[in-house]
């Protein structure tokens, strides 16, 4: 009688539920028993394997045919989606042979594809390491062997190994007679059959002797394996780097060129993808040749990274390649492939000349983070006239390319139009100065010593000051140090220099001279300007109790020289350092000792 459940996923299935499957899989029909008795009389339920009238009127086998001849569209999707489940559900032994042979019958490729795959999925395999104890060599030596297994469900019934095998070589021996009477029907089932692999088909390179129908489809003739009865191995002195495609009826795959390309951007396997890939240039060598430039680029845009690199070795005898639009070559270059950019790269660079490209793709390719596409765009770049400053703002950001090679061709390139009176502006020489590349910066301050309108710019000192960069505020004290009278005139304002003492004395991570240099404008600062000792106290006396002697020698020294010539600055230290005594200048309150 149907179980609950089997009457549950019939309801289901007649009203099209999206949860059909589900429920169909929760049915476990459950194996025949018989009642026998034991020692003493006591009765136990033994497993019946081989009852055959009950099969005949199993509810999942009853339910195959109405599914089979179900018209739905929704309903044939169902079953493909259970046939790649992988038809090992347990107590559903009866439903999927029932299927199948109807699927025989019907001569429905697309199905008997995916039945392949199914059956191939039915050996399950693991690895089993053997410890062995040598009494010659008094050693543990382990071996390692590749083992078949099957789930375990208690009361219900799996296909045998037997039964496996058996199904394995069916599905292949039915799709290798269509090849007698319709080979393109034979050259699609197969196809399609590969397609349907995956990468975890594939656990481990002992795994493949053990999917009978992908070696009997696609290595049938292959001298790399050998059979012995059901058994399938690697020949003596071979290994699975030796494979190459060999299939059976050879005459039928001699014009299937155009359906091997299509299944190699179908295919899910990358060992299956390998094996096409072989085969193809073993083969078909000719076509490939003259193969179209659109299709190539199909193969660049896929998203496994064998075909990318593939579709590069194609791409330079492909014909048509110099009607490719910019823009298609464009999107070629923001491949993640280092193999496929210098190919794509050096076949553009041939095909392509730099007048078809504006200058922001230029400067927009010299910033690609792969070094053969961005030395492309700076040489493209270096053949543009930079004529207006709208276009130097749109080459700036150059400056900012990863490659190094191409930023330094780049700088080089710009630095004239920056540097000319009637383009380069202040705007223009910060963005340098703020540049998030070292060498960058180091140029733009050659530029700004060099350069009087720059040198004498209220705008770069001010960008300097409130630099996040370590160097640009040592090149700043630095220029500070060299021109004195700056510090006393207004160029920079008294809120920018704080900031720059305060963002040099407070690095604690080193120490620099650039904190010996802030140190002695300080303390010029305060004698200068003793109205402003609260504001510049608390960073000497941060300095003060620093843990490296230089910079506490320095504060000192800033401070004793201020204090000895603005009475308003002792009163500071008092406030801000009480435990700083100067000799002769600051009494202490009990006893007279020398500055500490």
């Amino acid at each position: 009688m149907p179980t609950a459940s089997t009457l549950l996923a019939e309801e289901l299935f007649a009203s099209g539920d999206p949860g059909f499957l589900a429920a169909l899989y929760d049915v476990q029909v459950p194996r025949g028993t018989e009642q026998v008795k034991g020692w003493g009389g006591k009765p136990y339920d033994l497993p019946t394997r081989f009852a055959r009238k009950p099969q005949k009127a199993h509810p999942l086998g009853i339910f195959a045919k109405r599914w089979l001849e179900d018209p739905r569209p929704w309903a044939r999707d169902q079953l493909r989606q259970y046939i790649a489940d992988g038809c090992d559900r347990p107590g559903h032994r009866t439903l999927v042979k029932r299927l199948y042979k109807g699927v025989e019958d019907r001569g429905d490729q697309e199905l008997l594809a995916l039945f392949v795959v199914s059956f191939d999925r039915l050996r399950r395999m693991r690895v089993r390491t053997r410890k062995v104890y040598d009494w010659s060599t008094r050693r543990v030596v382990e071996s390692q062997r590749i083992e078949d297994f099957k789930p375990r469900t208690p009361g219900v019934l799996h296909f045998s190994q037997r039964t496996r095998n058996y199904l394995q070589a069916r599905v292949a021996r039915h799709v290798r007679m269509l090849g007698t009477h319709d080979p393109a029907a034979y050259r699609r089932t197969v196809l399609e059959a590969l397609c349907r692999y995956e990468d975890k088909d594939f656990p481990a390179g002992h795994a493949l002797p053990r999917m009978r129908s992908l070696v009997s489809l696609l290595f049938a003739h292959s001298d790399v394996f050998f059979r012995v009865g059901r058994r399938i191995d690697l020949a003596s002195g071979k290994t699975l780097a030796d494979l190459a495609p060999a299939p059976h009826h050879a005459a039928a795959w001699k014009v299937a060129s155009a359906e091997l390309f299509d299944a190699l951007l179908r295919a899910r396997s990358l060992f299956v993808r390998r094996q096409l890939v072989r085969w193809l240039e073993r083969d078909f060598v000719a076509e490939l040749g003259t193969l179209d430039v659109s299709r190539v680029r199909g193969l660049l845009l896929s998203p496994h990274a064998d075909l990318q690199l593939f579709g590069g070795r194609l791409l330079e005898s492909a014909p048509g390649v110099e009607n490719l639009l910019l823009e298609e070559w464009l999107s070629l270059l923001q491949l993640d492939n280092a193999e496929v950019l210098p190919l794509i790269v050096q076949k553009m660079s041939a095909s392509v000349t730099p007048a078809r490209a504006s200058l922001e793709q230029c400067v927009a390719l010299a910033r690609h983070e792969a070094h053969a596409p961005a030395m492309l765009g700076a040489e493209w770049a270096e053949t543009k006239t930079i004529t207006t400053k709208v276009e130097l703002e749109a080459a700036l950001p150059i400056v900012d390319a990863g490659v190094r090679e191409a930023r330094e061709r780049g700088l080089a390139w710009i630095t004239p139009a920056v540097v000319r009176d009637e383009l380069g502006l202040d705007a223009h020489m910060r963005e340098l100065l703020d540049a998030r590349h070292a060498d960058v910066r180091a140029r733009a301050f050659a530029l700004l010593t060099e350069t009087p309108r720059f040198r004498d710019s209220i705008v770069l000192w001010a960008a300097l000051a409130e630099s996040p960069h370590a160097d640009a505020r040592t090149f700043l004290l630095s220029l500070l140090a060299r021109r004195r009278t700056a510090l006393e005139g207004t160029q920079l304002g008294d809120r920018s220099l704080h900031h720059l003492w305060a963002t040099t004395i407070l690095e604690v991570n080193r120490g620099s001279r650039a904190k010996q240099r802030a140190l002695t404008q300080l303390g010029e600062r305060l004698e200068s300007q003793p109205q402003q000792a609260d504001v510049l106290m608390p960073l000497l006396a941060f300095a003060l109790r620093s843990v490296r002697e230089t910079e506490r020698r320095g504060a000192l020294s800033a401070l004793v020289r201020a204090a000895m010539r603005q009475p308003e600055v002792r009163d500071a230290i008092t406030r801000h350092a009480p435990e700083i005594h100067i000799q002769g200048v600051h009494p202490a309150p009990s006893s007279s000792h020398g500055a500490s």
